[in-house]
């Protein structure tokens, strides 16, 4: 995927498919603890071969997904509520506001501007009425929806680039460096090291390569 990034236009159709399995694969990883049915889809189906090139997280996950089919799902799901659920304070929080917000609460000024972006482009995101908007799964949903779309409208000048490039470049981009952090400083576990790996790696790449189309 990286040696697209200095002419993206070329293969933008052929990628779209490869960066929605990409989203829907962080995302999965972050929706809950996973069940030993998710190990062995993401096993099976995962396109495992593919993440196994994107850097040292896609190596921790191919390499963990290959060995381990949920026999210590137990211990992964207690990591998942002690960084990203709680009870008690959170290693990693995973909203927006927290990050940039002023006062580092939810609901602060990037959670009302998500808001607005989602609103502007008419979609139903499954994740809203339960979770802040700006929490990290309902924005990874929404970039899932804006490549569903822009494939749809089969045109490179689609509003639904811009609309990730906006959503990369103005929000994803700007907290996930500092989230993926917390993460890394919070646990020894090799499946939420490697997302934390893969997730900073993967929204640094497509911030950049998303960018060249709304120059």
């Amino acid at each position: 995927m990286r040696s697209n990034v200095a002419n993206p236009k070329v293969d933008y159709f052929p990628l779209l498919e490869l960066r929605k399995n990409m989203y829907i694969l962080l995302q999965k990883l972050l929706s809950q603890p996973l069940s030993k049915n998710d190990y062995i889809q993401i096993k099976n189906n995962g396109n495992l071969d593919v993440i196994k090139g994107f850097g040292e997280g896609g190596e921790i996950i191919y390499n963990f997904f290959k060995v381990d089919n949920g026999t210590n799902s137990s211990v992964h799901e207690q990591e998942y509520y002690k960084l990203f659920i709680g009870p008690g304070t959170l290693l990693a929080p995973p909203w927006e506001s927290i990050y940039r917000g002023k006062d580092r609460i939810l609901y602060d000024y990037p959670s009302l501007e998500v808001a607005k972006i989602y609103d502007s482009f008419g979609l139903e995101l499954v994740e809203r009425n339960i979770e802040a908007e700006d929490h990290l799964v309902i924005e990874l949903e929404f970039m899932i929806h804006l490549i569903e779309s822009s494939s749809k409208e089969n045109e490179i000048g689609s509003r639904f680039i811009d609309g990730q490039d906006l959503m990369l470049s103005q929000h994803l981009s700007k907290w996930i460096p500092d989230f993926t952090k917390d993460v890394l400083d919070n646990t020894e576990s090799t499946l939420y090291r490697g997302f934390a790996l893969l997730l900073n790696d993967f929204i640094s790449f497509d911030t950049a390569y998303i960018k060249e189309f709304s120059l």
